[in-house]
Formats: C-alpha cells, sequence, structure tokens
C-alpha cells in the first residue's frame, strides 16, 4: 500500500480526463476513484489512514497508470466537442441509428466531389472510435463500465492514430452534418424544408453560367442555364454555398408533386408556386438557348437574376433593389411576360436572319455560328484596324472569295466601300437615341409593321417620337443596322429588366451581354460578302451542263443509285465540263445522319438563288436525313419556290442523289419520286482517276486560282511522278513502306537543293510544321476530332508554307471514309457543328495511308451496302468506292520489288523506299558482311569502314531476303533483321576482344562463326510468332486462325551471344556446343547447326576460357544477375526483388527485350493472364534503375473501358518522367518504360498501334521514344470458348442480354463474348512484332511456388513445422496443375492464386486461437453424430481452409479436386480422414462463421447462405476481390445484408467477427448502360 501511494502522483492527467468524460457525458453517478487520486495532493487526503486505499481505488490506479499521453489526448480531444456529443446522443441516440445515417449520407455526397465523402467518412470513423463513449455510457455509469468504454477506444487508437483528428474535422462540419440529417430524416419532411429554403431564400440564376466544364463555342445545355442558390439571410446578404441545379429542382418537383396532397393548404400553394416558377424559369431559359442557338449576339451572355422571395432587399455583385412588395400572381405574371417577350424577339430574330439570306445571297454559304464568328470577328477589327484577321476568319471568306487576304479584308472594311457605317457615326447615334422617351403604343405599332422591337425602338429614339420618320429609318437602315451593327441596347428584347419596370419583379441582376460588343451588323457582312465575291473566279464564267438530256432545269433530279457508287455519280455529274474546276462545298451537300436541317435549308437557299443559275448542286445521300430533317427541308424548298416565282422565273438545277438500300426509309425519296431520273453512265474507273489526276494537279482544283501548272510554292511539285496534290499510298499488307514513303516525301521539304521555302522554322510550332500527321482510328471517323487537330496547325494570315498532310487510316475505320475524303479532297473543306472550317489549300498536298487487306475490303464493302440488298431493281455489279479513283501509289513488298528489278522493271515504290535506305550506315554494315559470309571471304581481316558504301541494290535486296529467315518478307521485317543484326555487328567491331590482331592468330575463323550465329538470333527476333501470311492471302472465316502462334518460346530453342557494354567481354546464354563445333540444344541435345564452327575454333575458344558446354540452369541467381548487369550495361550487380525466382528462361526473355529496346523494335508479348509478363517486367525495370530507385516504369492496366483519352494522358506522363530521370539521372542513361497491359482487350487499339510502331500519340511525335523512353505492350491470347462453354455462359445469366447473332462486339464473325478473352484484332503492324512469351512450365512453376511459400512461411513464424515448405508446395503445385486442365472457366489460373491461398492460410493460422475452440465444438458434435476421425490441427486447418477459398470454392464438382490435393498431405499437414474430412472442415468453417451470426429467425440457414457469408467475410477482410455468381434466389443480396451489419469492428457481438475488419460497403447497380466512367 505504501508502494502504491508513491505511483498515486502519475495518475492526475489521466484522472483528470476521466472527469472531464463525466462531465461532458453528463454522468450523475460520483465516482470516488477518481475524486481521491485528484485530491492526493490534499492535506486531507494524507491524513487520511492507509486503509483508505480500497480494492477498488488500487484497481482504478493500475488502469490510470497505464494509460499513455496519446490516449489521454485522445481523451481530451474528444471532450473538447461538446456540441457534437450533444447532438449524437441527443439527436441519434445509437449506434445502429447512425451507420443508416452515414449510410444514406455517404450515398447522397457520392456525386458532389471527394471532399463530401472524406467528410462523411471522417464521421463514420470518429463515430466508430467513440462509440462506446457516446451511446454505452450513462448517467449511472460507475467507473469501471467507464473504464472499459475507455479500453475500447484505446484499441481503435491503436489502429487508427488519426482518431482524434478526425473527431475535429467531424466538430467543424457540425452544421453541415445537422441540414444533411434535416433532410435526410424523411422523404416529406426534406422536400417541404427545401421547399422552404427555396422560396424564402432562393435566388435563381438564369441565362449564360460560367462553368469549370463549359468550353468556349460550345451550345450550352439546358441544366447549366438554370440554378438556384440559397442565401443566408436578407441582412447578411450572403449565399450559404448550397446550389440546386435544374436536375436537382426537378428531383425535387417529383417529391413534392407526389406528397402535396397529404400536406396542408398553404404547403399545397407553396408546390403550386414553386412548380409555376419551375416551370417559367425553363421555358425562359429554352428561349435563352434557342436565341443564341440562332446567333443572337445581344443573348449570348443574357443572364437573369431574380428572388423567389417575396419582400426584402438583396444586395448580389454591386446592384441593389430596394425592398419591394409582391404577390405570387404579380411574379408569376411578370415572369409569363418575360418568357413572351423573349419568344416574340427569337421569331422577330429568325425573321430578321431569313430576310437578310432573303437580300444577301453569300450569307447562305454559312452557317449560323459561322455567321456569329465572322460577325465578332469583323466587328473587332472595325473597331480597331490593328487588330489581326485570324486563320479562321480567312478560311471562312475563302468559300467566297478563296484569294481572300488580310490586306484586301482591311481594304474592304476600312470605309473604301459604302455599306460600312463609321465609328464616329455610331458613336454619335449612340448618343442620340440614349435618353430620347417613347411611347408604347408606338413601339407596338412599328411591330405590328413586321420590325423587330428592338429596331422599332432604336428607330423612334433616333426621330425624337416621330414614327413616319421612324418608319422610314428602319426602311433604309435595314433590320439590325440602325445602332451601326454595334451593341444596341439591350432593353427591348424581352428580359426580365423590361418587365420589372411593369411588373415590379424584384430582379437583382441583369448582366445580358454587356461586355459584347462591335459585333458587324447582318447589312454589313451581307454586302460585304457581296463585294467580296465579285473578285472570285468561283461566280465568273463558270456554267455547267447537266449530263443528259433527260435531266430538267428548274426541278428537283432524283438520282437512285447503290450506296458504294453514290460519290462516284457525283463526280459523273461534273465531269462534263472537264475544263471547269471541281465542285465546292457550296455546291454539293453530303448529308449523314447528323445533317442539320439548317445545313439542308441553307443548300436550297444556295441552289435556288443562284446569280445566273450557272451551277449544279446536288444533295448527296439525302436518305441518310432523319424524318423531322427532311420534313423541315422540304417544307423551305416549298416556300423558296413560292417566294422566289413572285420576284422572278427560276431555272436552278439540283440533283439528288440517294442510295438504292434506303430508298424506301426516306421521307424526299418519297416526296421527289415523281423526278426520277436515271443515273449518268458510270465512267471506267481509269477515266474518272484520269480526271481527279488532272484537277489535283493544278493549281486551282480548290481555290480556283487559274494559276495553271504548280508552281514551286506547291508540295506537290515535289512528286516528280505526277506531281499531283492528293496521293493515296496504299498496300495489301502492313510494313511494306508507305510511312517511308510519305516521310520521304516530306523531308524533301527541307532538304531539297532547289528547295525555295528553306525558311527559318521551329519544329515545336505547330502552325509551321512540314509534316502534319491526321491518324484516324476510330471505326467511325470522328470529323470533330480531325478538325481539331487540323486547326492547331492553321497558318498565319497571308503566309504560304508548303506541307505534307498525312492522314493515316488504319484497316479498323469502316464508317464515313469515302465521304470524308471526298468532302476534303474533291469538295475542298470540312467543318464541325460548332462552324469551325479546315480548307485544302493548294500549296499543301494530302497523302492518304491505306493498308488494304482483304479483311479491310470486307469491311468497307459490308459498310457500304450496310447488311442490306439493293431494292429497286437495282444490282450490285463491281464495287467502286470513292478512295479506288483517287491517284494512287501502291507499294510493292521486297520480292515483287526484286522480281521488277529481274525484268529489268524499276519498282516505282519498292526502288524508292529501300534505295533511300541503301547508303543507311546499318544496312551497309549488314549488307558488307553478308555479302562477304556468302562468298567465304576471310572476315578475320575485314573492318567495315563507316561512309563507304559497296554493291548495288538489286543484290543487297537479293542477299537480304535469302537471310532474313521470312519466304515472304515485308520491308519492316527486313529493316528489324538488318537492324538487329547491324547492332550486333557493330558491338562486334568495337569489342577489344574481337580486334583483327586478335582474331587473326588466336582465334581464326571467329568472326565468321559471330557473322553466321548473328544471322541465327536476327531470325529469331524478326521472324514473327505469328501466322502474319494468313490475314494477307484471305479473309479467313476462322479468323482466329491468323493469331494461332506458328513457334512457342517453350518449344524452340534461344541460344544467345551478346557483347557486353564493357567492350572487352562477351555473354553467352543457351549456348551450347560441342567439341566438334556443333550447336546443340541443351534441352533436347538435338543438333541445330552441326557446321557452326570449326573444331579448332572451338578447340581454341575452350583455350581462352570460353565454357560452351555449361549448364546454364545450375547457375544461381547472384550468377545470373551479374550476367545481365553486364549486357545490360549496369554498373553494380544488385538484386531488387528477392522474392522473385530468377530462372533461365526469365533470364533470356528480359535479354530478347533488351537487344529490342537498343535495336529499335517494338516489343509487343502475347502469353495467358499469370504467366508472369508483368512480375519480369518490373524485375527487369528495378534492375536497369541501376541502384538510384528511380521509378522508371508507368503500368497501364488496359481493359475495354480504356479511351483513346486515357492512353494519351497516360503518354504523357510517361514522358515526363523519363525528362525527369534524365535529368536527375544522366550518368546511368535510365530507361523509362510505358507498359501497356492486356493491349488487346481496348477498341483503342489503333492508338496502342501508332505509338508502339510509329512513334506517334495521335500524331504527335512521342518525347525520347526509343532513347530515354521505351514501350512494351502485352496481349492476351486469342481462343474461344467450347460449345459446352458457350452455352453454360448463356444460361448463367451474365448480361447477356442480346442473341450472339445480334452483337455488334465481334472478332471477326466471332462474338466477343464467346471467346475467352475479349480482345479486339490485332492491326497487321503489330502482328508482325508479337512474339510468344511461353506459358509456365510445371517445373518451374512449382519453383515459384515454392519461393512464394517459403516467402510466407519466413515471414509468419511457420519455421517450427519441420518439412512444411516441401508438403505446401506439393499441394499447391497439384492444386494448380487440376485447375489448369480444367475445360471450363474454372482453368484459369496463375501465380496470384497461389499468393492469396497462402494469404488465407496464415490468416486462418493466425486466428486458431478463436476458432479452434469453436471449430473443436464443430468436429465433437460430429463425431458424436457421425463417429468421424480426429479433429485436424490448427496448421492443417488453415492449410484446407486455404484452398477452399481459392479452389474449391470455384468448382461446381470438387470431389475429384479434393481426391487429388488430399494425395500431398503429410507431415506437418496430416489429413487422416482423406478427401472426406476436407469436405467436413470447410463445412465445419461455414457453419461456424453462420452460427456467430446474428439473423433473424425467418432465414434459413441453408448452404448456399452459408458459403456466401463464409466467402464474402474471408475475402472482405483480405481485400481478395470476389465475384458471386448465381441466378435469382442463391441468397447472394441476403448475403451481402448480413455481412453488411456484422462486420462492425470492435462493436461487433462476438469476439470472432471483432477480430475482424470493420465494413463499410457501397453499392452500384449494374446494368448494360453502366460504363467504365460509372
Amino acid at each position: 500500500q505504501i508502494e502504491q501511494y508513491g505511483k498515486f502522483t502519475k495518475k492526475m492527467e489521466a484522472a483528470k480526463a476521466m472527469k472531464g468524460l463525466c462531465e461532458v457525458l453528463e454522468i450523475d453517478r460520483t465516482m470516488p476513484e477518481i475524486d481521491s487520486i485528484l485530491l492526493q495532493r490534499s492535506e486531507a487526503f494524507r491524513r487520511q489512514p492507509i486503509t483508505a486505499l480500497t480494492e477498488q481505488l488500487l484497481l482504478a490506479s493500475r488502469f490510470l497508470a497505464a494509460v499513455t499521453k496519446e490516449q489521454v489526448n485522445c481523451l481530451h480531444t474528444f471532450a473538447l466537442a461538446r456540441t457534437l456529443i450533444e447532438w449524437l446522443r441527443k439527436d441519434i441516440k445509437e449506434w445502429k441509428e447512425l451507420e443508416t445515417f452515414v449510410e444514406l449520407a455517404e450515398t447522397k455526397s457520392s456525386g458532389e466531389g471527394d471532399y463530401e465523402v472524406i467528410k462523411v467518412s471522417h464521421l463514420h470513423a470518429a463515430c466508430a472510435g467513440y462509440a462506446q463513449l457516446l451511446f454505452y455510457v450513462g448517467e449511472d455509469t460507475n467507473f469501471r463500465e467507464l473504464s472499459n468504454a475507455c479500453k475500447s477506444v484505446f484499441k481503435v487508437l491503436e489502429r487508427d492514430s488519426q482518431l482524434p483528428t478526425k473527431w475535429l474535422d467531424t466538430e467543424k462540419h457540425l452544421e453541415d452534418f445537422k441540414f444533411m440529417r434535416a433532410s435526410l430524416s424523411s422523404v416529406e419532411t426534406s422536400s417541404f424544408y427545401q421547399l422552404d429554403l427555396i422560396i424564402s431564400r432562393g435566388v435563381f440564376h438564369i441565362g449564360y453560367i460560367q462553368t469549370k466544364d463549359s468550353l468556349s463555342g460550345e451550345e450550352q445545355p439546358i441544366d447549366d442555364c438554370i440554378k438556384v442558390e440559397i442565401v443566408e439571410d436578407v441582412k447578411e446578404k450572403a449565399a450559404t454555398g448550397k446550389v440546386y441545379s435544374l436536375s436537382d429542382l426537378q428531383d425535387l418537383q417529383s417529391k413534392l408533386m407526389l406528397i402535396s396532397g397529404q400536406s396542408s393548404k398553404s404547403g399545397k400553394n407553396d408546390v403550386e408556386y414553386f412548380v409555376e416558377v419551375l416551370d417559367r424559369a425553363v421555358r425562359l431559359a429554352s428561349v435563352f438557348i434557342d436565341l443564341a442557338k440562332a446567333g443572337h449576339d445581344k443573348y449570348l451572355k443574357w443572364k437573369n437574376t431574380f428572388r423567389c422571395q417575396k419582400q426584402g432587399s438583396l444586395r448580389l455583385s454591386s446592384l441593389e433593389v430596394e425592398d419591394k412588395s409582391s404577390d405570387q400572381h404579380e411574379v408569376l405574371q411578370s415572369l409569363e411576360q418575360s418568357v413572351g417577350e423573349m419568344t416574340l424577339s427569337l421569331d422577330g430574330w429568325i425573321n430578321t436572319v431569313q430576310q437578310h439570306r432573303s437580300q444577301y445571297y453569300y450569307l447562305n454559304y454559312f452557317t449560323t455560328p459561322q455567321l456569329l464568328l465572322l460577325r465578332r470577328e469583323l466587328g473587332k477589327i472595325v473597331s480597331n484596324y490593328r487588330y489581326p484577321v485570324s486563320n479562321q476568319v480567312l478560311s471562312l471568306l475563302g468559300s467566297v472569295d478563296p484569294k481572300c487576304t488580310t490586306e484586301k479584308l482591311k481594304e474592304a472594311l476600312s470605309g473604301k466601300y459604302a455599306f460600312v457605317t463609321t465609328q464616329a457615326s455610331r458613336e454619335t447615334l449612340r448618343a442620340a437615341t440614349s435618353s430620347t422617351p417613347v411611347k408604347d403604343e408606338d413601339i407596338r405599332h412599328l411591330q405590328e409593321m413586321g420590325f423587330p422591337r428592338s429596331q422599332s425602338l432604336a428607330a423612334l429614339r433616333a426621330s425624337a417620337g416621330d414614327v413616319e420618320k421612324a418608319v422610314g429609318i428602319c426602311l433604309d437602315s435595314g433590320t439590325g443596322h440602325v445602332s451601326g451593327g454595334g451593341p444596341e441596347p439591350c432593353t427591348g428584347y424581352g428580359t426580365l429588366q423590361d418587365v420589372s419596370s411593369a411588373s415590379e419583379v424584384q430582379v437583382i441582376e441583369d448582366s445580358r451581354a454587356t461586355e459584347l460588343s462591335g459585333y458587324l451588323s447582318m447589312d454589313e457582312l451581307g454586302s460585304l460578302l457581296k463585294r467580296l465575291s465579285l473578285h472570285s473566279l468561283q461566280t465568273v464564267c463558270r456554267r455547267r451542263r447537266f449530263p443528259l438530256d433527260q435531266f430538267r432545269e428548274a426541278e428537283p433530279n432524283l438520282v437512285i443509285v447503290p450506296k458504294n457508287e453514290v460519290l462516284v455519280s457525283v463526280l459523273c455529274l461534273y465531269m462534263t465540263e472537264s475544263g471547269l474546276p471541281l465542285p465546292t462545298a457550296q455546291e454539293v451537300l453530303v448529308c449523314s445522319s447528323s445533317t442539320s436541317a439548317e445545313e439542308v435549308n441553307l443548300f436550297w437557299r444556295r441552289a435556288i438563288g443562284d446569280p445566273g443559275y450557272r451551277r449544279i448542286f446536288c444533295l448527296v445521300m439525302a436518305d441518310n436525313l432523319c424524318y423531322d430533317v427532311s420534313r423541315r427541308s422540304l417544307e423551305e424548298y416549298n416556300s423558296l419556290l413560292r417566294s422566289q416565282h413572285l420576284s422572278q422565273p427560276v431555272c436552278y438545277k439540283v440533283v439528288i442523289v440517294c442510295a438504292a438500300e434506303n430508298e424506301d426509309k426516306s421521307y424526299l425519296v418519297d416526296a421527289f419520286d415523281a423526278y426520277r431520273r436515271h443515273a449518268p453512265p458510270r465512267p471506267s474507273v481509269l477515266n474518272l482517276k484520269e480526271y481527279l489526276k488532272k484537277k489535283f494537279c493544278q493549281s486551282g482544283d480548290v481555290a480556283a486560282s487559274g494559276l495553271g501548272r504548280l508552281s514551286d510554292q506547291c508540295a506537290a511539285s515535289l512528286d516528280h511522278e505526277i506531281g499531283s496534290s492528293v496521293r493515296v499510298v496504299r498496300s495489301h499488307r502492313a510494313g511494306v513502306g508507305k510511312t517511308l514513303f510519305v516521310k520521304m516525301l516530306a523531308d524533301r521539304l527541307t532538304t531539297a537543293s532547289k528547295n525555295p521555302w528553306k525558311i527559318p522554322f521551329d519544329y515545336n510550332d505547330d502552325s509551321m510544321k512540314r509534316h502534319v500527321v491526321v491518324p484516324l482510328h476510330d471505326k467511325q471517323v470522328n470529323v470533330r476530332s480531325v478538325v481539331r487537330r487540323l486547326r492547331s496547325f492553321l497558318l498565319l494570315p497571308n503566309q504560304q508554307l508548303p506541307r505534307v498532310i498525312h492522314i493515316d487510316v488504319a484497316p479498323t475505320v469502316s464508317v464515313g471514309l469515302d465521304t470524308f475524303l471526298f468532302n476534303l479532297l474533291v469538295l475542298g473543306q470540312i467543318d464541325d457543328s460548332s462552324g469551325n472550317v479546315w480548307r485544302r489549300l493548294s500549296t499543301d498536298t494530302y497523302v492518304v495511308e491505306l493498308t488494304t487487306t482483304k479483311q479491310f475490303q470486307a469491311v468497307q464493302s459490308s459498310s457500304a451496302l450496310g447488311g442490306l440488298r439493293p431494292s429497286g431493281g437495282h444490282t450490285q455489279t463491281s464495287t467502286v468506292s470513292f478512295v479506288d479513283c483517287l491517284p494512287t501509289v501502291v507499294c510493292a513488298s521486297p520480292t515483287e520489288a526484286l522480281a521488277s528489278m529481274s525484268r529489268g522493271i524499276i519498282p516505282k515504290v519498292g526502288e524508292r523506299n529501300l534505295d533511300h535506305e541503301f547508303h543507311n550506315l546499318d544496312f551497309q554494315r549488314a549488307s558488307q558482311y553478308l555479302s562477304r559470309f556468302a562468298s567465304g571471304a576471310n572476315l578475320d581481316t575485314f573492318v567495315f569502314r563507316v561512309g563507304h558504301v559497296e554493291g548495288d541494290f538489286q543484290s543487297f535486296l537479293r542477299i537480304l531476303i535469302e537471310n532474313c529467315g521470312v519466304t515472304d518478307p515485308s520491308w519492316a521485317e527486313i529493316q528489324r533483321f538488318t537492324s538487329f543484326l547491324s547492332s550486333q555487328l557493330r558491338d562486334c567491331d568495337r569489342n577489344d576482344f574481337l580486334k583483327p590482331e586478335v582474331v587473326r592468330e588466336d582465334l581464326p575463323g571467329f568472326k565468321a562463326f559471330v557473322v553466321k550465329f548473328m544471322i541465327r538470333m536476327s531470325r529469331d527476333f524478326a521472324t514473327p510468332s505469328l501466322d502474319v501470311t494468313r490475314s494477307v492471302q484471305r479473309v479467313d472465316a476462322n479468323i482466329l486462325g491468323q493469331y494461332q502462334l506458328r513457334r512457342r518460346w517453350e518449344h524452340s530453342p534461344h541460344p544467345y551471344m551478346f557483347f557486353n557494354e564493357d567492350r572487352h567481354s562477351v555473354t553467352f546464354i543457351g549456348l551450347k556446343v560441342t567439341r566438334d563445333g556443333r550447336l546443340q540444344d541443351p534441352q533436347t541435345g538435338e543438333i541445330l547447326d552441326a557446321n557452326l564452327m570449326s573444331e579448332r575454333l572451338s578447340q581454341g575458344l575452350y583455350a581462352q576460357g570460353f565454357r560452351l558446354q555449361e549448364n546454364y540452369d545450375e547457375w544461381d541467381k547472384g550468377r545470373k544477375i551479374q550476367e545481365l548487369c553486364r549486357v545490360m550495361g549496369v554498373d553494380a550487380a544488385f538484386d531488387p526483388d528477392e522474392s522473385y525466382e530468377l530462372t533461365m528462361d526469365n533470364m533470356k526473355k528480359i535479354l530478347a527485350i533488351q537487344m529490342r529496346f537498343r535495336c529499335g523494335i517494338p516489343v509487343v508479348i502475347m502469353g495467358e493472364t499469370g504467366c508472369g509478363k508483368t512480375r519480369l517486367i518490373k524485375y527487369m525495370c528495378a534492375l536497369q534503375s541501376n541502384l538510384t530507385g528511380a521509378r522508371n516504369m508507368i503500368l497501364m492496366k488496359v481493359h475495354g473501358g480504356v479511351s483513346q483519352y486515357d492512353i494519351l494522358r497516360k503518354v504523357e506522363e510517361a514522358e515526363d518522367l523519363a525528362e525527369t530521370n534524365l535529368q536527375n539521372y544522366p550518368e546511368y542513361g535510365i530507361q523509362t518504360v510505358l507498359f501497356f497491359d492486356e493491349a488487346n482487350t481496348t477498341d483503342a487499339l489503333g492508338l496502342i498501334k501508332e505509338i508502339m510502331c510509329d512513334k506517334r500519340a495521335n500524331g504527335r511525335d512521342i518525347r525520347g521514344l526509343g532513347t530515354s523512353l521505351q514501350v512494351i505492350a502485352a496481349c492476351n491470347p486469342y481462343r474461344k470458348h467450347t460449345d459446352q462453354m458457350i452455352q453454360r455462359l448463356e444460361k448463367a445469366g451474365l448480361g447477356y442480354r442480346v442473341k450472339a447473332d445480334e452483337t455488334g462486339d465481334r472478332l471477326g464473325s466471332i462474338p466477343l463474348r464467346e471467346l475467352v478473352y475479349r480482345v479486339h484484332a490485332l492491326p497487321d503492324s503489330m502482328k508482325a512484332l508479337v512474339w510468344d512469351f511461353g506459358q509456365l512450365d510445371p517445373q518451374i512453376e512449382k519453383l515459384y511456388v515454392k519461393q512464394i511459400v517459403s516467402r510466407y512461411v519466413k515471414r509468419h513464424s511457420l519455421l517450427r513445422h519441420t518439412g512444411l515448405v516441401e508438403v505446401l508446395t506439393g499441394i499447391l503445385a497439384a492444386a494448380q496443375g487440376f485447375m489448369r486442365n480444367r475445360d471450363d472457366e474454372c482453368s484459369f489460373v496463375s501465380l496470384r492464386d497461389v499468393e492469396r491461398a497462402m494469404l488465407v492460410t496464415v490468416w486462418f493460422y493466425n486466428l486458431k486461437g478463436l476458432l479452434g475452440p469453436l471449430l473443436q465444438k464443430k468436429h465433437n458434435q460430429t463425431v458424436e453424430e457421425e463417429n468421424g476421425p480426429q479433429a485436424l490441427d490448427a496448421l492443417t486447418s488453415s492449410v484446407v481452409l486455404g484452398l477452399a477459398i481459392c479452389y474449391h470454392a470455384r468448382l461446381k464438382n470438387p470431389e475429384e479436386f479434393r481426391s487429388t490435393v488430399s494425395r500431398h498431405f503429410r507431415s506437418p499437414c496430416t489429413l487422416p480422414g482423406g478427401p472426406d474430412q476436407i469436405d467436413s472442415e470447410i463445412r465445419h468453417c461455414q457453419d461456424l462463421f453462420l452460427d456467430e451470426l446474428e439473423l433473424e429467425p425467418q432465414i434459413a440457414r441453408n448452404r448456399a447462405l452459408s458459403e456466401n457469408v463464409f466467402m464474402m467475410l474471408v475475402c472482405i477482410d483480405l481485400r481478395i476481390p470476389l465475384f458471386l455468381v448465381g441466378k435469382p434466389g442463391s441468397s447472394k443480396s441476403l448475403a451481402k445484408d448480413i455481412v453488411k451489419t456484422a462486420m462492425k469492428g470492435h462493436l461487433s457481438h462476438s469476439e470472432l467477427l471483432k477480430s475482424l475488419k470493420q465494413v463499410h460497403m457501397v453499392s452500384f447497380q449494374c446494368s448494360h448502360l453502366s460504363k467504365a466512367e460509372g
């Protein structure tokens, strides 16, 4: 007792914390233990007898002595949040209610950003940690109960040291939680609560609302045009930050409509008022959107803000509205009037635009967004003549005047033409009209005469109220011209501010468009366009005649042809007059499903109002128009005819060309059927090609400049063959020189000696690039993205820079290619829905790269026919696409080129492509060595001289074809063979050991051996693993045959010889040479080469210390790492991952990847999932980091939801990381690796091909690729499920809502869902790069298993069990082998399953203290009932349960599995009961877990439920992914709800469940509409 007295002084802080808890938790019961300890320093306490130290006081002392400083702070922090504690204990009351509130709050906050989610997460974690104090401590709690509650808190604190911080964070957001609690209490309460907030303190914002996601020039959706902001108080004039979007308001409206019948009369009135206000707000926003779409510049950024509150004053944005009193009727009436006024303004504006389009013909060349852009940009120039003219303006004006320049435009706008009002006159007119009062009746009188309200108001003010003068001003000025085209006053356009003066609506803010100034008026723009057109050759001397007499003027001429001949038929219409240029985009409109009614209406206006009726206008593919657009366009056509006939006779020339496949579905075909004509005769493909070639060789093919032949200012002049500005470079297979042809053409722009364009330019400046690449990867051509990319290369105004525009078309493009090329190349321009235009310049050359395989032609043909047979008696004779009519260059393969040269014919492209590379250093080195080796020359004395060229191209090509190892190689395969061979020979030349003076005396014939062996290695690296010839020769009905491996890694020998980076040593891997010089396979003993080297050389190498018969499998890991580092050039040999099993097979694969890096060969590997691809690449990257610890690998897990944007973003990240590593570690030369795992699972595979093969990302060169950055792609194999497996999957209910024969997701003719891996077709360029990664050999896999088991056994203190590693290795290897031999989905296993099995085994073993007694109890019951075998020990039980989770549960009939693995159980894992005991142990544990749960009495404890609960509990606690598949009613959702309720962490009711993690489930209902984004 005396000793205990001395320790009392250490308990003061803990006692004070406990005392604070008593106060904040309102514990009325006195606690003498705490009081005694707090009074120990007082005189009264010291005078007490020693017997006063009771047992209770000593127990309390021991507890407080164990409390640490961190625990005291935890209790102090808890007591500080008194307000939060009071709210939780009084409003929430119990833990279950808190869980419900947290679940609802998290569901609500999940869509509001990460910050809101974190707030709710901290609330949940903090309250769970302090739950015992919050919900289980009452006013009569004694010290023992309070200390037990504190112990529970301390346990949580051990696992989560941030508990006090989360508690304080929760207190900081208490008001938010109160609001959330009130809103979530019930639907009725929360709905009326929100309704009251909106009516009393809601501020409506309608109109242009700038958001962080809004893009300039994009149409604003109505959801972004309405929001309601809740303000705190009228007096405070501050907002709370609570904002309701339109979707929130509509959701609230739906709830209120359901519950309003149960509310009071006042509540019903409020609901009705809210509904009517919202309805008018939506209508107002809709009119605003329509006005903005119509191009009304005064409404582009129109915005109004008003409050629903009936009384009060509010200031926002420095604008204050005085107190006004108004009832709800007046507010609604004012809003209704405002909607009406804006609707009238919209109608007036539309009529005004139509009138101007009728008055000024060339306004019809532009859509509404384009007119708005021109008015804005030209208005800026008028206001400030130093304002630069944008390229986009010149591109648009090029439709009217192709020779329009900045000088001509500014001259026109400078005042030379009378239609431009000067700035001074504008200001004078504004001053005169700014304050003149007008009468409403006069405004209405002018409006009844047809003048818009804005024009009427301005005219009356200018005439000082004289109505007659105002009418004259309106007639003279033209609509919208009164104010000189400047920003006329926004009043009079029907806004809320206009109405508020009459109706006293409480308008807070009206910021319509005050910053929008200087817009050119429609009159000014129309007159300007008319003046510019006078200088255009397009409207002069261009009279076209119909090709047949049956075509009639002043009538629509309908032509029906097969779909694949539509564009060719259009060309036939214009071929009659061969001296005239190609048609323009103003004459021909190619329709699609996205073509708008405005585009068709403008076409009718251009055709019917054509000056002089010289041109032929053609509406193409009108059958693609939807019904609404077709109907509206027909109405416009009839209206224009009526109005035109009133003024003058019409002689327009219009031809409508439609596809026969859709004629029965087209509204316009039916309407114009009476005007059907025969199609013009189709000329031969040769004639079509000659016609287009002639037009593309003229400088005026697009620009109509009439300059004659191409000059030196055109890139096409570098096409020495025909000088065409358009070229199609195609081949029937990949890798035969198309890209090289384009590159050579682009290089001539800067390397030609007579190049007149040798001006300085910056390659980093997109506008100055000479070679512009536009890749097309998607199935359908995305014109919008193409225009966006091309617009980044717009030249400066008046700048002439010849360029090569490279359109790289992937074979997967199947929709819209012909239409896109027709618009771009023939019509000369493409544009998007936002009005952006790209015009083809005559100085540019467009090169279209196509690989027209049989499969590509089949896809194009299928796309053209649309899967339908032609109707109307049309039969398809031959397929002639538009691409076939373009000037074409066909690239020949090396074999074809060699055959042509043998006949004395110089191939046009083959010679040009490779002869360009013939003088290349690598090619010359390979050629000279190969030629000498073939002739038997002495290579020991040969030294390659840089710059020395030998031989001719033909002999060089022949020797490459003979040695590359491919029967009919492509240029790409030859290049890879040559690159690898030259790289190795270069290292050979640099190696000191192989100097001529050394080799000649000691190792004669060694260089000949090197060359011979390097040829073998080069073939191994250059020969593709896939049978690529099958995809070239035919469209394989069984497309999987194209992806079958013709040689597998594990079945092929891979002897390697490397010249190390140290330049004086050589490394042999997998090389076994007999004493007599024969090359032998070390695995099988097969003789691979009977004459690899002479016996003398073999003995000489042995004398020099080379061990050519070494058993490489006996190398330890250290030796393997040392040899790897030598070849890779790593200075210090180290093991970056001791757990990795570095086999000789893996070593060869790492070296194969490294050599591909060194030679510039893209790395594309194919292997089963789980065969070790990712782990091997991670190990290789870690080894290559050279002990720096630098992060030099970026792994991208590719899947079906990965988009092109995701891939491009990852490429940019890899570029930045590579640059960082290069800057931080320049001396190590670290290479950064970007690894696309499962690359062929995404439909963006074309972009990955561009990255791998072309070293570009969406046309942009990738920084550092091939030097500091390397890219690897891993692909899944192409295998189909068995028919039985497909039937099982179809019956399993796995979302197969679409029938197999109706799905569009296919690989050839095979639905993707019938494949083992959901993979897409590899581009042909990537097929040739694929090499088989191989599968894990059973013996190799067993080594990996042993390594994994050893790691777990050592880490988790299981070493006391002798022989455990060998036993577990045998069991798991048997389990892996059994699963892999299955013929269903269970056969997909990998080393990840071994990792999981060991993880689960250790988990169960660590729970032996809790599970052991419970399992023993279950076993005893079984023994009594069934007389079964004795219970398993803890170790064996853990192993069995590990197998149950990772293997047993996946099998439908697991009896054979139990029988197989039971044979491998032996000491220390004994299984006396055999296979049956495995089953009983699993069942006992499943029942045990179910018994620990609190189940409702009506829940049946069936086998499905017990298995589901067991699997979910274990997998959730260990974070193992789990897919629970079963038919409806198989207890899936029930098991989820049970587990969700049971896993409460330390708050669970049983000790077993307390040992598990606390879980919080978030549900997501999947459907066929679910996407990767959510």
